[in-house]
């Protein structure tokens, strides 16, 4: 006997039912997810029957443009509009329904209707490598050979869900509908998204996706599901927030890792400890370093949860917070890494300790913070308040100055609110301020050729934030110092290309041999 496969509820079975109308102002007033919970049958022996006839066929569409899928157990979707989801899977595409179908069931029944908690989803963006290329959900990001390259946003959209049905010939009509849903869109706009898709695949664009005439398009590129490498990897818990006395001022600090050498991160402007981890691209960056070391984090004094010195500190007090956190954390000597006004600190402290310093990592480097006619990079007096004071007066609590240290992030919602979060916890507006002048201060060069461990300086080539030049000018005055240029624009070194920013700072501290290693060794923490 023929049996009929329904995957939709016929309007004719509910349409006089109160729950239709509650489904109906549900699913398209509101656009919220409905399910249908089936209770299964209560006759013995037809269960394992039934099971068996159970079809094979199972679609998930969850939220798609995010980059997964959910699943409820027990928990059925029987949506209807009299389109054949069999025959039109498309239709459903990021509109966050499931929905499963039995054999033996000729007509699903509506029993119940009711949303999906948000704490049902369990979105699991992940990444999607294929040939030199890297597709990351989580970040929007498609990177080539480690280098990000440029796609728009419909582009990477139409990336995404070619590769998510690779090797189905996807018609072009599923596509329209998948990236621009309820609205009129020709073909035009679609040969123009693809257009861009092509352009930055290059020659083997053709290869990796395949043009079927008048029908759609499939991608044929071998592709292989990694691990989504934007969320950090995981850990236990977050590490301990200790206090180390400088003077009569507690430095809050952190220790992580049991690497073979110890690395002391000396932070930029301002600093959280804590709710730094809460920035995934963060919270890899520190997992990258400890890696290889054991890590030490801190903030400085005035920032984050250290204590708020009593007038403004000079950069020579702020740099002895890192022997007092070294001491407090039991290490006798350590690497330092310093980045944007971080250097500073860790320049001057390798120049006075260096019987505790190892070895120096610099990233967005400067030496001088106001412009003179010997240091003509720097930014004069008049852009520092206009660009700099002004901002953090009239909008400090947001994300002030994500222009020009991440321009990369710029435009993502998430990462500004947690920039301009980050920012708010780890000063007042007017610590802020003082913080700002008392950096415009800073003037190490008398300390470069002071300097005396090897020292690795890396630099991107279009910093917005520290010119190029002020690297190099640098690496020119620290004997012996190497010089790295690196690709991109971001003043940050967790944003943009971080992995190639951790592969030079571990290669380089595994570079320096047994004489490090010895010397890094660190007592129990008290």
């Amino acid at each position: 006997m023929r049996r009929a496969v329904y995957p939709a509820v016929k309007f004719i079975r509910c349409t006089q039912t109160p729950v239709f109308f509650a489904a109906a102002a549900s699913l398209f007033c509101r656009l919220l997810t409905v399910t249908c919970i089936w209770k299964g049958p209560s006759e013995k022996g037809d269960n394992s029957r039934r099971e068996t006839e159970r079809s094979k066929t199972s679609y998930q569409v969850g939220r798609r443009s995010a980059g997964g899928t959910f699943s409820v157990e027990n928990l059925r979707v029987v949506f209807s509009t009299g389109i054949s989801f069999a025959h039109r899977p498309e239709w459903f595409v990021g509109r966050a329904l499931t929905l499963e179908y039995y054999a033996w069931q000729r007509t699903p029944v509506l029993r119940e209707f009711r949303y999906i908690p948000e704490s049902f989803l369990k979105l699991e963006p992940g990444t999607y490598q294929f040939g030199t290329f890297e597709l990351n959900l989580s970040s929007g990001r498609l990177t080539r050979d480690g280098q990000e390259v440029k796609l728009r946003p419909k582009a990477f959209q139409l990336l995404h869900h070619l590769v998510e049905n690779r090797g189905r010939l996807v018609s072009k009509e599923e596509i329209l509908e998948a990236l621009w849903p309820g609205a009129f869109a020709t073909d035009d706009s679609l040969v123009q998204v693809l257009s861009n898709i092509r352009q930055v695949l290059g020659p083997e664009s053709r290869r990796i996706i395949a043009t079927v005439p008048r029908r759609g398009y499939r991608f044929d590129a071998p592709v292989k599901e990694a691990e989504d490498r934007s969320k950090p990897p995981s850990a236990p818990s977050l590490p301990e927030t200790r206090y180390a006395l400088s003077g009569e001022l507690s430095i809050a600090y952190q220790t992580l890792g049991d690497g073979p050498i110890d690395l002391v991160h000396v932070p930029g402007w301002v600093s959280h400890v804590e709710y730094g981890w809460e920035e995934p691209s963060l919270a890899r960056f520190y997992h990258g370093l400890i890696s290889f070391s054991r890590l030490i984090l801190f903030d400085k004094r005035g920032t984050g949860l250290s204590d708020r010195a009593a007038g403004l500190p000079d950069i020579q007090q702020r740099m002895d917070d890192v022997r007092a956190v070294m001491d407090a954390a039991g290490s006798q000597r350590a690497a330092i890494f310093g980045w944007s006004e971080g250097v500073g600190m860790a320049i001057i402290f390798a120049a006075t300790y260096p019987e505790r310093t190892a070895a120096l990592v610099l990233f967005g480097a400067f030496a001088k913070r106001e412009w003179s006619p010997d240091y003509p990079w720097a930014p004069t007096k008049e852009m520092r308040k206009r660009d700099y004071y002004d901002a953090i007066e009239r909008d400090w609590g947001g994300p002030v100055g994500i222009d020009q240290i991440a321009p990369s992030r710029a435009q993502d919602p998430a990462f500004r609110d947690w920039w301009g979060t980050y920012q708010r916890r780890s000063a007042s507006p007017a610590a802020a301020l003082a913080l700002a002048r008392m950096n415009t201060s800073i003037d190490v060069r008398e300390f470069l050729p002071k300097v005396g461990v090897p020292t690795l300086i890396m630099h991107r080539k279009h910093d917005r934030d520290a010119k190029l030049d002020e690297g190099r000018y640098i690496a020119d005055r620290i004997p012996g110092a190497r010089f790295i240029e690196l690709e991109g624009e971001d003043h940050l070194p967790f944003t943009g290309d971080v992995e190639i920013v951790l592969r030079h700072t571990k290669d380089f501290v595994r570079s320096l041999g047994s004489q490090t290693s010895l010397a890094a060794q660190h007592s129990p923490t008290p």
